[in-house]
């Protein structure tokens, strides 16, 4: 495909590959468009690792496959198309933050300070892609829709109707949606009808042609609807968003008080009521619901067959299955007994001591483009035991040997977007704004950091407005909407009476008060089964004012320094301090050598021991009410630093300082706490990073009298 930017900052930003993204590597290759000569300041950041060669020459290397680094240099270039080639590799490789999954190529342009994105007119596609005559995509007949939506795809030189001679006349265009090969019902050169498929998901659409004298392997005209090759031309993007709410609905019971731990629980008909019910994606995508120790879950809902997808093996042409059947075979293991149902076809998880678990394999040939009826039943003795696996292996394709045709096969997991709930619910909630209820002349306060114009800002305690719309059909509308802000439930009345549009969707005026244990300020909407993208909200009086310092020190910094006389580049809220990587600081300034320091207050709800751990390079210190609790204030590689104080009910005055030497920026500040001694000790806290319904700005240390000023240090 082509890639407008080789920018992709975390794992979501890829998850339009219909791949497993635990291996896997790309490779981009094209043109850098240099306009004028000059020096050009180039990043390249990686989780795990690649390489960018230009004009040849390998000129920025992360090769440690460890966690996300950004490595840069400076050249002089001068005008024109240089060649360009980056790779990049991804590999669970058993570090903490593996699923990071990062590859971002950036520059620094002239007179600004922080690395952005390569722009997509600094980057050309390869010469051997120049056509007068390839694909263009100038609009689609909508831009989103369900699975099986028939749309239109409009633009030029999308078909050749004519015949070369040799059958491919009916196998090309190819249409995909974010790689997954659609079948095309009408072409025309100027546009074509397609079916959005099963597996798609909200990606790009691309239509491909082949290029002509290219060597291509031999086709037939039953390909038609298969993965492109490797030698076809693709078109522009252009982006679609799937709105099928993708998943199985998962029901979860509390089975307190009982032994009989096997899937025959649920033929004993007094489970009674779920006392969970969500849509998920197996094994325990979302985990056992929290206050479930001993518990049975039934998963129930379908899974899509998606249309083979093919691709070449070497210089060898795979077949496609003309018969319209796949054979799949379906493997399920698990650490208690389950029982899975596939179209009426039931099996039952064997006991495999050696494995300490349970297993079986379940075969069907299936319709491709069809839906296979799917109900798994688990019962597990333990909190944690639900660590379902579900993978499948399938015909894809065949090779034509002496002999007959030999079939090829894949072994994968089940991508989420295969999983299709038991009745498709209607298009989520959303919730369209968020005001702050002030009285009558009151103004909304300053606050001491830079405020996110995209976040309302309201305090806990206070009186808000928000609107919800929803979507029919009409018997749906018996219930109004559950919102949540952070998971805690809120309470909320209707002002005056929902406005509609015909039967298809109603607006709700909506009034509620800011309920304590808040911090992150995201609030859903949920109706029957669907819940609405995240609203997010500036809680006023939670969280950290942070002030950000970029240093230019040549040899680097050895410890934190006297931060008073300092100009402060930038004044944010930090929610909380968890910085894995340069990506998660979202510096304003390339990551080398600058500081941070954290002011506000801690909440503490319950009396106890509290251990505060800080994995943190390079150094760091940390202050409770003006006394050191940590005091790691020196260059280290990534290290853990503990204390343990005891703490009353109350907010403590809190304050942290970060420094950063070079490489490998990692700042994250954990807590737990206990009550009692010895075998009387009780956990009241786990070990997790310290929340930002924890972090106070009614109580603070004295906020310093600096503002952003996008400036170094030492003035420039």
């Amino acid at each position: 495909r082509i890639d407008r930017q080789v920018y992709f900052p975390d794992e979501e930003s890829f998850a339009d590959l219909p791949i497993s993204l635990e291996n896997f590597a790309g490779v981009w290759t094209g043109f850098l468009v240099i306009p004028e000569q000059g020096d050009y300041w180039l990043f390249w950041g990686a989780d795990n690792g690649g390489r960018v060669e230009l004009d040849g020459e390998t000129v920025l290397l992360q090769d440690g496959m460890v966690r996300y680094v950004e490595v840069s240099t400076v050249l002089t270039l001068q005008p024109g198309l240089h060649p360009l080639r980056i790779e990049f590799a991804q590999a669970h490789n058993n570090v903490a933050d593996w699923a990071k999954c990062a590859a971002n190529f950036m520059w620094v342009p002239e007179g600004q300070t922080k690395p952005i994105p390569v722009p997509p007119e600094m980057l050309m596609v390869p010469e051997w892609m120049w056509s007068d005559n390839a694909p263009i995509i100038t609009s689609l007949s909508q831009t989103e829709g369900e699975i099986g939506d028939e749309i239109t795809i409009q633009g030029q030189g999308l078909y050749d109707d004519f015949d070369y001679g040799d059958g491919l006349k009916d196998a090309y265009p190819k249409v995909t949606f974010a790689g997954q090969p659609a079948t095309v019902l009408e072409k025309a050169s100027d546009r074509l009808k397609v079916r959005v498929p099963i597996g798609a998901q909200t990606g790009d659409v691309i239509v491909y042609k082949l290029k002509r004298g290219g060597g291509s392997p031999p086709l037939s005209s039953m390909d038609a609807g298969l993965m492109p090759g490797p030698t076809d031309i693709p078109s522009n993007s252009y982006g679609f968003k799937v709105t099928t709410q993708f998943g199985l609905l998962a029901q979860w019971y509390d089975l307190k008080g009982w032994s009989n731990f096997g899937p025959d629980v649920f033929d004993t008909g007094v489970l009674g009521d779920a006392a969970i019910t969500r849509i998920e994606y197996p094994p325990d995508s979302l985990g056992v619901p929290t206050g479930l120790k001993t518990y049975a879950v039934k998963w129930a809902g379908r899974i899509g067959i998606p249309y083979t997808t093919y691709s070449y093996i070497g210089k060898v042409s795979m077949k496609p299955n003309h018969s319209g059947f796949v054979e799949c075979t379906f493997g399920i293991s698990g650490r208690s007994p389950f029982r899975v149902t596939l179209n009426g076809q039931v099996a039952i998880g064997q006991l495999d001591q050696a494995a300490e678990g349970y297993s079986c394999k379940l075969s069907l040939e299936v319709a491709q483009g069809s839906y296979l009826g799917c109900e798994i039943e688990m019962a597990a003795a333990t909190e944690g035991a639900a660590d379902l696996q579900f993978e499948w292996t399938r015909t894809i394709g065949w090779i034509a040997l002496e002999g007959g045709d030999t079939p090829v096969l894949r072994k994968s997991e089940i991508l989420p977007q295969m999983y299709f709930p038991p009745v498709v619910p209607p298009k989520p909630p959303e919730i369209l704004n968020v005001k702050a209820v002030w009285a009558e002349g009151e103004q909304p306060p300053a606050q001491p950091y830079d405020a996110d114009p995209l976040r309302p800002s309201v305090r806990v305690g206070q009186e808000f407005t928000f609107d919800i719309t929803d979507y029919g059909p009409a018997e749906i509308w018996d219930a109004q909407p559950t919102v949540t802000i952070d998971g805690i439930p809120l309470a909320y009345t209707v002002d005056g009476d929902p406005v509609f549009v015909e039967q298809s969707e109603r607006t709700l005026h909506c009034r509620s008060t800011m309920p304590d244990g808040v911090g992150e300020g995201k609030l859903v909407a949920r109706i029957s089964i669907v819940s609405s993208e995240p609203f997010l909200i500036d809680v006023i009086n939670r969280g950290l004012v942070a002030y950000l310092y970029d240093i230019p020190e040549a040899f680097g910094l050895n410890e934190l320094p006297d931060l008073q006389p300092l100009s402060c580049f930038k004044v944010r809220k930090d929610r909380t301090i968890n910085f894995e990587d340069t990506a998660d600081f979202d510096l304003p300034f390339p990551a080398e050598t600058f500081v941070i320091e954290w002011l506000g207050g801690l909440i503490i709800e319950q009396e106890g021991d509290y251990e505060f751990i800080c994995r943190s390079d390079d150094g760091m210190k940390l202050w409770l009410d003006d006394n050191v609790v940590i005091d790691a204030n020196h260059r280290q590689a990534p290290a853990e630093n503990k204390a343990t104080v005891h703490l009353v009910p109350g907010v403590y005055r809190f304050r942290m300082q970060f420094f950063e030497n070079n490489q490998h920026e990692v700042c994250v500040l954990e807590w737990r706490a206990t009550q009692g001694e010895g075998e009387q000790q009780e956990e009241i806290i786990p070990r997790q990073v310290v929340p930002a319904k924890a972090f106070s700005l009614d109580t603070h240390p004295p906020f310093p009298d600096k503002t952003s000023t996008g400036k170094r240090t030492d003035g420039s």
